[in-house]
């Protein structure tokens, strides 16, 4: 088969799941032996290459002149119609050159709208990772007339998906909410991840003082205001302990300088912008403990990543937390309404180094076991093929 990600995220750009979920998924499909092709925002000037046998189109955003008028007060939506533009622009180009049997896009940002809204084929598999409508809201960002409009176009986009498939049970049931459509039934395609590039340097750290990383976008839905509130409480057993922030800031930044600087623990802290894959293996290595206290988290590649390298990881009783972590065995379940809670469950694990080494060793083997990248690309194909001999029995019947 021959498969187009439409993915803006893509490495060495990566923001977030996204693009590290396209990646991971189209080496593991080259690895069978289909032919991936990528569709992605280009940094700097256009181009077309192989990428570690991966056939990547980097395309610009350009202004669209109909538009002008509106760009100041329709922002993001303007942004999401004229990326989609040009994506539809190549994607018109290479279905028939490169024979692309099957197209797979995220629900976020309608990537492929202009092509699917004149074209039936290739079909269009929409994977749920989790919805801009559902993030803003969590992320408690006011719904502007630009916000509206955009979750419009979101909402077409997943409409209009030959088939929908879920990162986790607890995506299909929220987007089943929000968009009154039945989903909860669907089997779950968890996200790959390559243990071999996150995996333990072969023995504990030997940190002369606990080291806590957080890693992730700095953003309200990722708990990190809570997270910030429970440190004090952390500090006040171990003095020495040293928070480690790393990731991209999305808005919330200064307030959380505003809030380091009320709770008086800025020498325990330290924020590192985002670093590309390889560096973060150095940086679950080093620490302890893992902390994601999510409000809401769909299926956190940084939570999974953190157990590939056999550390402890405390996470939220919440959202595909509860399908990725089995409660004292491979992870720690935090409550991200109460920092209280947060600190507690950072103070146990980081009083006891035996249980620590056994939460990361069974955490390890979890991620060999459920997510390895050639089982999830056999699921994904097997999705595929599906949607292809679907399709050519329709065409029979015409």
């Amino acid at each position: 088969m021959n498969i187009c990600f439409l993915s803006r995220e893509y490495p060495p750009k990566i923001i977030g799941g996204v693009g590290t979920y396209t990646y991971e998924m189209a080496q593991a499909l080259r690895a069978l032996g289909h032919g991936v092709y990528i569709i992605t925002e280009a940094i700097g000037e256009e181009r077309e290459l192989y990428e570690d046998g991966i056939y990547v189109m980097r395309i610009a955003c350009r202004d669209i002149p109909l538009f002008a008028p509106f760009r100041n007060v329709l922002k993001m939506t303007i942004d999401r119609l004229e990326y989609s533009y040009a994506v539809s622009k190549k994607l018109s180009r290479i279905v028939e050159k490169y024979k692309i049997d099957i197209v797979e896009s995220c629900e976020a940002r309608a990537e492929g709208f202009w092509y699917y809204l004149f074209h039936r084929k290739p079909p269009l598999i929409i994977k749920l990772h989790t919805p801009e409508k559902i993030a803003f809201r969590l992320d408690r960002i006011t719904e502007s007339l630009d916000v509206k409009i955009r979750n419009l176009l979101e909402e077409w986009w997943i409409l209009r998906a030959d088939k929908i498939v879920a990162v986790t049970k607890a995506i299909a049931g929220l987007v089943s909410h929000y968009y009154h459509i039945e989903l909860k039934d669907l089997s779950p395609v968890y996200y790959p991840l390559n243990a071999e590039l996150f995996k333990p340097n072969g023995h504990l750290s030997k940190n002369t003082n606990p080291v806590v990383l957080y890693a992730g976008r700095l953003e309200v839905r990722k708990g990190v205001l809570i997270l910030l509130e429970a440190i004090p409480l952390v500090i006040a057993e171990f003095p020495n302990v040293q928070f480690y922030f790393v990731g991209a800031d999305a808005g919330i930044k200064y307030r959380m300088d505003k809030m380091i600087d009320r709770l008086g623990c800025a020498k325990n802290i330290t924020f590192v912008s985002q670093v590309s894959r390889e560096e973060m293996v150095s940086y679950y290595r080093s620490s302890d403990i893992c902390v994601f206290p999510s409000l809401w988290e769909n299926f956190a590649f940084t939570a999974l990543e953190a157990m590939a390298c056999a550390k402890t990881v405390i996470v939220s009783r919440t959202g595909g937390f509860l399908e990725m972590i089995d409660d004292g065995v491979t992870g720690i379940f935090c409550d991200p309404e109460d920092p209280c809670d947060v600190a507690e469950k950072m103070r146990c694990a980081l009083r006891d180094a035996s249980f620590r080494a056994s939460i990361g060793e069974q955490a390890r083997a979890r991620v060999l076991q459920r997510y390895a990248p050639r089982k999830k690309a056999k699921e994904m194909a097997e999705i595929y093929q599906k949607m292809l001999s679907r399709n050519n029995h329709d065409k029979k019947g015409e």
